[in-house]
């Protein structure tokens, strides 16, 4: 996830800073690019499970990282500067409740319902008539959705992205907010 909110923070801050694009037209920009490579990245990974599942994406993570580093556009290992400062409180506020509002009516939805029977067994809920493999791009294509848009909230709060910002350490602190917050409740991770 620290892959997908870093596009969702150098798309949106590159139409803000570079391109004068309005602040709330290059958030859904940022977004909709992270969720062109969750779509990228869950096709090679429906196989994975488990560890592999977690190496796959950690090491998308790094190539993401390495290319924003290599890019003049992106300010290259010096970062991005110059990004305007349009995220305050209210807006932060505003996206997480409609954030929590759409993920508490996605689980409770058919397709939260599948996927939660994907999670429990996947052999089960295939034989169920679930579509997994729809199902788990959709999941990525989501969970990149929302990556991208606290990028671009935390870019333009920050005012200044660097590739650094979006490495490991990032995936893990994602990580740790689920862990501690409660595996499988939308209030711990909010």
């Amino acid at each position: 996830h620290a892959a997908f909110m870093g596009i969702g923070a150098y798309t949106s801050a590159i139409l803000t800073a570079k391109f004068s694009v309005n602040f709330f037209v290059a958030l859904l920009a940022g977004s909709l690019t992270a969720i062109f490579f969750g779509m990228v990245l869950g096709f090679p990974t429906l196989r994975l499970r488990g560890d592999y599942l977690a190496i796959a994406t950690l090491g998308f993570g790094e190539i993401i990282r390495v290319i924003i580093l290599n890019q003049k556009i992106t300010g290259g290992p010096v970062g991005l500067r110059g990004i305007p400062g349009c995220t305050n409180v209210w807006i932060v506020l505003t996206a997480v409740v409609l954030s929590y509002l759409v993920a508490y009516r996605l689980v409770n939805s058919q397709v939260g319902r599948a996927f939660i029977a994907i999670r429990e067994d996947e052999l089960a809920a295939d034989s169920m008539g679930i579509n997994t493999v729809y199902h788990k791009i959709l999941a990525f294509m989501v969970g990149a959705f929302f990556a991208g848009l606290a990028g671009g909230l935390y870019a333009h709060y920050i005012r200044y992205v660097n590739p650094n910002n979006f490495g490991f350490l990032r995936s893990i602190e994602i990580l740790s907010m689920v862990v501690i917050g409660g595996m499988g409740t939308l209030r711990g991770s909010f």
